[in-house]
């Protein structure tokens, strides 16, 4: 079976973007379990994402 793949990008290491993170995995675990691939990219490490 395929699995999603998410991009998430945030800029830094700052509170907003460790609750994005938490809120986009707690989602994903509740609606697509095992289904998915969740990549972060922190714009400010990797600019061209």
């Amino acid at each position: 079976m395929n699995k999603f793949l998410l991009k998430l990008y945030v800029t830094g290491d700052t509170p907003r973007a460790e609750r994005a993170i938490a809120n986009l995995r707690q989602i994903c675990e509740r609606e697509l379990h095992d289904q998915y691939e969740l990549v972060i990219i922190d714009v400010l490490e990797t600019p061209t994402g």
